[in-house]
């Protein structure tokens, strides 16, 4: 025992040693967590330590310093004088509380509210602390001590009498601290003062560039606000802690800490100069919408395109009201861009798509500001004063305030203005900065020490002026530049201010901007003050820099100037940029130096600390305008005309006040031959010369325009030529037309252009181009003088059936006046017999009864006798290309709308006008088999008879119809032989319903001739108007009767009705939009004549209308384009370099430059250069080039470097050859385009088709797709794999035959007829016979040439002819090729992919000749010939192989094989698309699509990830799984050796192949089966949970599962039976039966044995200690 006592004590002492560490640890883990969680408390205010702007002192009462003890019990206390009081024992009542202060913390220590130094730029808090209040005292700050303050001491008296103690009931405490008690508030940390702003601040923000353009103002402010955000240290705190900061907007608006989404759109709106009263504002979204929806302004969100400048309301939360707006500062089709304002604070700009369910509605901005009309100029008004208050009027009764009895009659007060009757003016604000202030005591220490830092000052007068800024001048010098900056502040900068410049990097990112034609060269300085080596902030002045760059920095410009432009100043442009918040950087300003020349001092403001300047080489541009001299109306003349003048949409009305001009004549100086009377002078129309402006302004750059031939918007205008070039002299009006304002060149073909001075002072031909957009030039044109024809239809209208019995011309209701020519008007109300509103031929002198027929209350069919004679308004449009006539007027079938009684038909006429430039006159009328008349500019006086001239009537005679053969109607109207009629006359009443017969005379015609009265005519002209056009639009008519004028479908002039001659003049643009214009549009001006009356006829036509020819600001011919394509996975980065030569037509090397634009894959111009013969360029995957202006019949050859791992192909105007090299001519008026496509080497696809558990799968089908979404084409190889089938591209091969087959009808060739001594070619039916087929042949030009495989005979135009229907034959050669330009022959491709073949002798001569099929006739023999080009399928040809390659099928299924494998060759790397089309039968479809790349080298990439694709290790095999379809477990129940009933219960666990676990519960009797339908793969437990007794065995199909205490487990991989057998083997025990008493005997025993062998554990452990 002893013994091991030591060793009990180590091992209790070793056991307490190790408690007693654990409870060190324990301890010291405690106080750290009470450390972490004590410093966590008090972080908040630790860190809170900003300044409170509340004013007021923060304080807690507190009871010792802040209050005092009154009594209010009423009694007396104990005197202790007294010797009968009783001693004193201590209460309550006799001690104070006192709370000492303990906290050795400030409060207020610590707090932390954010400031704008708390924010990133996007408004993400960063300075890592939280708001709080600070340290605030709390009862824990205190130790309570109470201090006795009776005064007496406790004793005890027991004969003393009772005497009153005060209790703590007789004391109340009473408040005496004088300080408020105030705990700072996040409210209290708001600054009033801080980021305050007047108009004068937030008016400089505005932009000052504003237009008459509401939208683009609105969208052009809302961008200038972008990135303001509200003010951080200064705000408003609402109930529920909300910050709102003030913002300018709800400073302008009056309400500065408001939400100001609405009131930033209102600012806006106000400085874009929307008026209120047109477009109201608001500050609140919801009433906002009620506004403009009151007044017509508000549109819901899809039921309008929205526009820039108006407003977008949203609903963010979903309720159907507005709570937040923003302004449209760009409109899509498809989206929206916006400014937004309160967007966390700042205002953004946001994207939206239009069909976003945010958008609620929109605010739809007016068009334009109404106009207001000008307010006439009115004298200043003197400056009343200072206006009185009070209400009253200054005034004291004088003698008229009385009534003669002496009685006050007047009904004003007397009173007199005092200095309370005005408005007291705010007190003047100082304007020095400082605060009034003298020292006191308090800004001394006990010592007399100063410590107030305010400087002592008293307000003067001078406080009150304005302040002028102080201003210190700092330089700088660097090897590239000296700079000056000026430094003006609002007060002096203190000592030891520096200038700070730093050099920085050109970012070539930001410097995109740059626009540049040449080497270049960024010069950038990052400009700021230090002081002592701190930035100062500049924000408050104003920095302006003089910059001089140094000769030295721009010497390398000047040398790679001169390389690049040889022919040009190798001059430098030096550039100032500012940054624009939109559009990145822009030039301010810019100055050009020759070498040797000193740049020019700058100055530049650098307010935002970067000097950015930018020297290149100078390429100045310069402004083209165009003019024209053309002929205009004269203002004078022998005689005039009067017209009506429509200007301004004003057709004339059945009033007398229509506004009219006058169209003069002058003397021709000949003589008329058309009067059966005296020979008369003849007369034009009286024009000048006059300088007109045509086309829009232009602005070229110099290296792209060198020349005029660059800039001539008319070269191809064959009726306009360039005769001067005119350059504005400096200083003068650019729309002067006065030749003295400009210098004149006469134009030759040697005018140049050049950037060079010198040069052009020496030589004249030389243009000087100035720098910075300084010339001005203007092309002037002489208007050349043609002849234009157009088709026409004359009508011939008859209004007598012959001639009666008497020999009398029968007239009335016959011919067109008949009754079945008439139907119904628009409305219903009238027709041919309601006496009114019938238009008819023949006026009031003709017998046909319809003369005093009126319309609108004036004669319809005479003299109206208003208007001279006109009726207005008969007709309302025109609706496809027929007359649509006034709702009221019936009329018959006049012109194009059909047959009629009386009507004839001539179609295939036309009209002949003069042409000069773009203005024609109509000249001649020829009608189709009755000949023309002519002449038709000229007026005369008509002269029936030599006795009778009429001056007062002008004619051109207008009688195109007097041929006629197919009329009832006589000739009628000479002096010598009248015509005599019989019809009928209406009275002159209301309607003339009331007929009677008439018969007499038919007039006498004007010039005494005899003519073919009543006809009419119609023609039409289609015009081009370019989107640059902005010359004369017009149409001027003189004659008589109807004239109506259609612009598209729109009346443009209306002179109706049966009247003397007159005439009217419409300007077509008050119809069209002359500016905004963005495509080139097609107009049609329609004419409709009608001569209704007799006696005179007359018909002057001049239009104005752009030339059809096409206007194109380049050359119209001449350009090529070069294109650069890859086939296959390519890297958009590599370059490929291909190399150019030109020769011109007679074979000579053409060394002029060509201006070339290379364009990215989105077809944006990305680069600008000069390429000449033997130059080089380089283009990358997508991009191509345009090169510009080569002659017509240029040869080109482009040929490109070989590129490793590519073969090449190249096309030419579609047609595909093999190889790198290019040829081709310039083809006038046809696309030259070459196409280099490079293919990559082709790349195989190896996959796999597998189940889940990894097994090979058959049966699968797929297609594939590329990166397009072209389903790959495949043939299968006799190993069973795929090998893709390439682009099938018509390469013309030589080594082959060839038919040139009719694209119409391919079952005919070309073939020879060796039976006619030319051998000319026909088409002949497909026979194989040699004479049909030939050989190809690519000549060095790029042209073709066809040798017939009979006799070697070339295909030739005969003798070169470029005639219409010039033979084409075979001809002899001996060279092979050919080498006879007849036998050249140039193949492009149309639309359709068929051929046109284009002679080069065409080519070369500019002829539009083809080859071409004989009246596009299909048969045998017929001629093959040339024929100017019409694209029909006369002049469509295919090349078709004699012996086609024969390819096997294809097919677009991939099947893998019993493998489950799969292999495609040929495939291109690339991106592509792998779709399962075939699943194998009992597996999902649950693949999807499969996005995969294959690599140049074969590696296979899945794109996007997919959890049945893997690729093996190597990246070469595509392993594929299919999920099997879900399969059914069926559990069935058996009992033997039992005829129970009841159910027994099962649990089927199961886990699925994705890892998840669930579980299902089955309950069945005897005999039972129930089916579950789960995951292939899973993994199942299924358990019998109380089987009673019974023994438990699983089987399926005979086999007995292991099972292990009535369950068991196996993977689910078919559809399974499970049967659970239940044997009983024994009985249980009833319940209550003696068995029960066995088992509550064991139970016992066992309880029994657990207690004895618990009391033996007991003693043992007794005994041991």
């Amino acid at each position: 025992m002893r013994r091991h006592l030591p060793v009990r004590t180590i091992n209790y002492l070793k056991t307490h040693l190790q408690k007693k560490k654990w409870r060190r640890v324990v301890t010291a883990l405690s106080c750290i967590v009470v450390f972490c969680t004590t410093y966590a408390l008090i972080l908040p205010a630790v860190t809170m330590s900003q300044q409170p702007f509340c004013g007021k002192e923060e304080h807690i009462h507190d009871p010792e310093s802040c209050y005092a003890r009154v009594l209010v019990c009423g009694q007396d206390a104990p005197d202790e004088d007294t010797p009968e009081q009783q001693e004193h024992v201590h209460t309550d009542a006799c001690y104070q509380e006192e709370a000492i202060l303990v906290c050795e913390l400030a409060e207020g220590e610590g707090a932390h509210l954010h400031t704008a130094d708390c924010f990133d730029e996007a408004g993400n808090i960063v300075c890592g602390l939280e708001e709080n209040l600070g340290h605030q005292h709390t009862a824990d700050c205190y130790r309570t001590s109470w201090v006795l303050i009776c005064g007496q001491e406790e004793g005890a008296d027991e004969e003393a009498p009772a005497q009153h103690e005060h209790t703590d009931a007789c004391y109340e405490d009473l408040l005496i601290c004088e300080l408020e008690e105030h705990q700072h508030s996040l409210a209290c940390y708001s600054d009033p003062e801080a980021d305050l702003e007047s108009p004068a601040v937030w008016e400089r923000t505005i932009p000052q560039d504003l237009t008459d353009d509401l939208a683009a103002n609105v969208a052009a402010v809302a961008n200038s606000q972008l990135g303001y955000a509200q003010s951080s240290r200064n705000y408003a705190v609402d109930e529920n802690g909300g910050i709102h900061g003030y913002t300018r907007y709800g400073a302008w608006f009056g309400d500065p800490y408001g939400e100001w989404c609405a009131m930033f759109a209102s600012f806006c709106l106000h400085y874009a100069g929307v008026e209120q009263s047109v477009f109201p504002y608001a500050s609140g979204c919801i009433y906002w919408t009620e506004q403009l929806t009151a007044a017509g302004l508000y549109a819901t969100a899809g039921t309008m395109a929205p526009r820039t400048g108006d407003l977008v309301f949203f609903d963010r939360d979903g309720d159907r009201l507005a709570d937040h707006v923003g302004i449209i500062t760009d409109a899509q089709p498809e989206a929206i861009t916006t400014a937004e304002g309160n967007v966390d604070g700042c205002v953004v700009r946001k994207t939206h798509a239009l069909d976003d369910a945010s958008i609620l509605g929109y605010g739809v901005l007016p068009v334009s500001a109404p106009d207001t009309p000008d307010e006439p100029d009115t004298p200043d008004e003197p400056d009343p004063g200072p206006q009185p208050i009070c209400g009253l009027e200054a005034h004291t009764h004088g003698p008229d305030c009385y009534s003669e009895d002496g009685l006050l009659i007047c009904p004003l007060p007397q009173h007199t203005h005092t200095a309370d009757c005005y408005e007291q003016l705010d007190e003047q604000t100082p304007l020095c900065g400082l605060n009034e202030h003298t020292h006191t005591e308090s800004c001394y220490d006990a010592d007399g020490t100063l410590l107030c830092t305010l400087p002592e000052h008293t307000h003067t007068d001078s406080c009150y002026l304005p302040q002028e800024p102080a201003k210190q001048d700092f330089s700088y010098d660097d090897a590239q530049l000296h700079l000056r900056v000026t430094v003006e502040s609002p007060q002096p900068l203190p000592e030891g201010t520096a200038l700070a410049v730093q050099t920085v990097d050109a970012d070539s990112t930001l410097l995109s901007a740059s626009a540049s034609s040449g080497a270049e060269q960024w010069i950038v300085r990052q400009i700021g003050l230090t002081q002592a080596e701190t930035p100062v902030d500049t924000s408050e002045m104003t920095l302006t820099a003089e910059v001089l760059v140094k000769s030295a920095a721009l010497s390398s410009l000047f040398e790679q100037a001169d390389e690049d432009m040889p022919d040009a100043d190798a001059g430098v442009t030096v550039s100032v940029m500012q940054t624009d918040e939109d559009a990145g950087l822009q030039e301010v300003e810019s100055v050009t130096v020759a070498p040797g020349e000193s740049v020019p001092v700058l100055t530049v403001s650098v307010q935002d600390g970067t000097l950015v300047l930018l020297a290149s080489s100078a390429n100045p541009e310069f402004t083209v305008q165009y003019y024209a001299e053309i002929p205009r109306f004269a203002s004078e003349g022998h005689a005039a005309l009067t017209i009506f003048d429509t200007s301004g949409q004003k057709l004339p009305t059945n009033s007398t006040t229509n506004p009219t001009r006058e169209l003069h004549l002058t003397e021709a100086g000949t003589l008329t031959s058309k009067n059966a009377g005296n020979a008369t002078q003849e007369y034009v129309v009286a024009t000048t010369p006059e300088l007109t402006r045509m086309y829009a302004d232009n602005t070229f750059e110099y290296v792209s325009a060198p020349e005029p031939k660059y800039v001539d918007k008319l070269m191809d205008n064959e009726h306009y030529q360039i005769k001067e070039i005119w350059v504005l002299k400096d200083g003068r009006d650019g729309a002067s037309t006065s030749a003295d304002d400009w210098d004149v060149y006469t134009y030759s073909d040697s005018i140049r252009f050049t950037n060079r001075q010198a040069a052009a002072a020496q030589d004249p031909s030389l243009i000087y181009i100035k720098p910075g957009k300084q010339t001005v030039l203007r092309l002037v044109y002489d208007a050349v003088q043609d002849n234009f024809t157009t088709p026409a239809a004359f009508y011939d209208y008859d209004i007598s059936s012959g001639t009666n019995g008497a020999g009398k011309w029968s007239t009335g209701i016959v011919g067109i006046n008949s009754q079945g020519n008439y139907g119904t008007s628009t409305n219903g109300l009238r027709k041919w017999d309601s006496y009114c509103d019938v238009l008819a031929f023949g006026n009031a002198n003709c017998g046909t009864g319809m003369g005093n027929y009126k319309y609108s209350g004036i004669y319809l069919n005479r003299h109206s006798g208003i208007n001279d004679g006109c009726t207005f308004g008969l007709v309302k449009g025109l609706q496809d290309g027929k007359i649509v006539y006034d709702d009221y007027i019936v009329a018959p079938k006049l012109f194009n709308d059909g047959d009629a009684n009386g009507k004839h038909t001539y179609s295939g006429s036309s009209l002949t006008f003069q042409q000069v430039g773009d203005t024609h006159t109509l000249t001649a009328a020829s009608v189709a088999g009755l000949g023309s008349i002519d002449r038709l500019d000229k007026f005369f006086n008509p002269s029936p008879s030599a006795s009778t001239t009429h001056t007062h009537i002008y004619t051109n005679d207008f009688w195109p119809l007097d041929a006629a053969k197919e009329k009832k109607d006589p000739l009628f109207g000479s002096y010598s032989n009248p015509i005599y009629y019989q019809g009928f006359k209406s009275d002159d009443g209301v309607n003339g319903s009331n007929w009677t017969d008439e018969s007499t005379v038919l007039p006498v015609s004007d010039d005494g001739q005899a003519h073919n009265s009543f006809f009419g005519m119609q023609y039409a002209v289609e015009f081009t108007l370019t989107p640059d056009y902005i010359g004369p639009l017009e149409y001027t008519f003189f004659g008589d009767d109807d004239m109506w004028v259609f612009l598209d479908n729109t009346l443009v002039c209306d002179i109706g009705g049966v009247h003397s001659s007159v005439g009217e003049y419409v300007d077509l643009w008050d119809y069209l939009s002359q500016e905004g214009r963005t495509a080139t549009e097609k107009h049609t001006l329609t004419v409709f004549y009608t001569e209704r009356g007799a006696s005179g006829s007359t018909c002057y036509m001049n239009f104005t209308l752009p030339s059809v020819s096409g206007i194109n600001i380049k050359q119209t011919t001449g350009g090529l384009m070069v294109y650069k394509e890859v086939s296959g996975e390519a890297d958009p980065e590599q370059a490929f370099t291909f190399h150019a030569v030109f020769t011109s037509s007679d074979g000579s090397a053409l060394t002029d430059d060509h201006t070339c634009y290379r364009y990215n894959a989105n077809g944006v111009r990305i680069d600008q250069f000069n390429l000449h013969s033997g130059g080089s360029f380089q283009l990358k995957a997508g991009e191509h080039l345009e090169i510009l202006n080569l002659p017509v019949g240029t040869s080109y050859a482009i040929v490109e470097d070989s590129a490793a791992g590519y073969t090449t192909t190249h096309t030419v105007n579609g047609v595909v050859s093999a190889g790198a090299n290019a040829t081709g001519v310039i083809v006038k008026d046809t696309l030259n385009e070459v196409v280099f496509t490079n293919t990559r080497g082709t790349v195989p696809l190896h996959l796999q088709k597998l189940d889940q558990d990894g097994n090979p799968l058959s049966g699968a089908v797929f297609r594939l797709q590329n990166a397009d979404g072209d389903t790959i084409n495949v043939v299968k190889n006799g190993d069973g794999s795929y090998s893709a089938v390439t682009s099938a591209a018509d390469v013309i091969d030589t080594t082959q035959l060839y038919y040139i087959a009719a694209a119409g009808d391919q079952n005919y060739v070309v073939g020879q007829n060796t039976s006619l001594s030319n051998f000319d070619a026909q088409l002949q039916k497909k026979t194989g016979a040699d004479t049909q087929k030939v050989r190809v042949y690519q000549q060095t030009d790029g042209s073709y040439s066809f040798q017939s495989a009979a006799n070697g005979k070339w295909l030739d135009l005969d003798g070169g002819k470029l005639d219409n229907g010039t033979l084409i034959h075979f001809w002899e050669n001996a060279s092979t090729p050919t080498t006879h330009d007849n036998q050249k022959w140039y193949l492009s491709v149309n639309k359709d992919g068929t051929f046109k073949i284009k002679p080069r002798v065409a080519v070369l001569h500019e002829s539009t000749i083809v080859f071409d099929l004989n009246q596009a006739s299909f048969a045998e023999g017929q001629k093959i010939q040339g024929w100017a080009d019409n694209d029909s399928p006369a002049q469509k040809w295919l090349l078709v192989p004699v012996d086609p390659v024969q390819s096997p099928a294809a097919t677009q299924d991939l099947e893998v094989g019993a493998t489950g494998e799969l292999t495609v060759t040929g495939l291109l790397p690339g991106c592509y698309t792998l779709t399962e089309t075939k699943v194998p039968a009992g597996f999902r479809d649950s693949l999807g699509e499969i996005s995969l790349k294959v690599t140049a080298d074969g590696t296979v990439i899945v794109t996007k990830p997919n959890v049945f694709v893997e690729v093996d290790g190597k990246g070469a095999l595509l392993k594929i799984k299919n999920q099997h379809e879900d399969v059914d477990l069926t559990l069935e129940k058996r009992l033997l050796h039992s005829t129970v009933t009841t159910k027994f219960s099962f649990t089927v666990t199961y886990t699925t192949p994705d890892g998840s676990t669930l579980q299902e519960t089955v309950q069945l009797r005897g005999g039972d089966q129930q089916t579950l339908t789960l995951p292939y793969g899973s993994e199942v437990t299924i358990t019998e949970e109380n089987h009673d007794g019974f023994a438990v065995a699983f089987q399926t199909g005979g086999t007995t599962l292991d099972s292990d205490n009535g369950s068991c487990t196996f993977r689910l991989t078919e559809n399974i039976l499970i049967t659970a057998v239940n044997s009983a083997g024994y009985a249980l025990p009833s319940t209550g039966g003696g068995g029960t008493g066995w088992f509550m005997t064991a139970g016992l025993l066992l309880l029994l044995c657990g207690a004895a062998l618990a009391g033996i554990c007991l003693r043992k452990r007794r005994d041991a200690h």
